[in-house]
């Protein structure tokens, strides 16, 4: 698996082309791609900081059963993920998408949020390797980039917040209500296949409630 940078390196303000990673992951990548982006913003470098001890943390969890496999793209999908984040992690926005549970076909094969593979490799030209959870679901292969799969997905670049959901958007309420943030929270429908609303035209429903909230125009941009 390949192992995201160690989080002592971040607190010193270095966020390197990753070096070899000791061991093979599950899908067999001897180390860190070569061409990975590398960071140049100070934002960024305050993200994936605390994106790591998050992951940390994360480590530490448990699961019984019912729980048979898990996926932390941020692991094994460090590589794209780290590319995006350096990329596109800039100071100066003013709107947050806050989403949860990477989808099968997106995050969780690109590591990027809301990345849906088309656009994460086309679009926004994210590079870097992709290996593969210790322990797979047999119907939910990671293949990264090569992913042929897709969801119906699509996503925005912080006076606003939007909830992708209505989780999303609840925890993202009581999350800046008990920070006292007075920051604008609004949810448009979440696109999972398994909400029968989102399967009878999702694109046009998120779109109506983008224009609605005046935001439309930022995709057009």
């Amino acid at each position: 698996m390949e192992a995201p940078p160690d989080r002592e390196r971040l607190e010193e303000g270095d966020i390197p082309q990753r070096e070899e990673s000791q061991g093979k992951d599950p899908a067999g990548l001897s180390g860190p791609s070569t061409d990975s982006c590398i960071s140049s913003s100070t934002t960024a470098s305050r993200f994936l900081q605390v994106e790591l001890e998050l992951n940390a943390r994360l480590r530490m969890m448990s699961f019984g059963k019912p729980v048979r496999y898990t996926y932390n793209p941020l692991e094994y999908a460090w590589d794209p993920h780290q590319c995006y984040v350096d990329t596109y992690c800039r100071g100066g926005q003013s709107i947050l998408f806050l989403g949860m549970n990477p989808g099968p076909f997106g995050m969780a094969q690109t590591g990027v949020p809301f990345g849906e593979v088309k656009a994460v490799r086309n679009w926004l030209k994210i590079t870097g390797r992709v290996g593969r959870p210790a322990d797979e679901h047999p119907k939910r292969r990671i293949t990264g980039l090569d992913c042929t799969q897709s969801e119906v997905v699509t996503a925005l670049g912080v006076s606003l917040v939007i909830g992708v959901g209505k989780v999303s958007e609840q925890r993202a309420r009581r999350a800046l209500a008990e920070a006292g943030i007075n920051v604008r929270v609004e949810g448009i429908m979440h696109p999972s296949p398994r909400n029968p609303l989102a399967n009878k035209g999702w694109a046009n429903i998120v779109r109506a409630k983008l224009e609605e909230l005046g935001l439309l125009s930022l995709l057009n941009r």
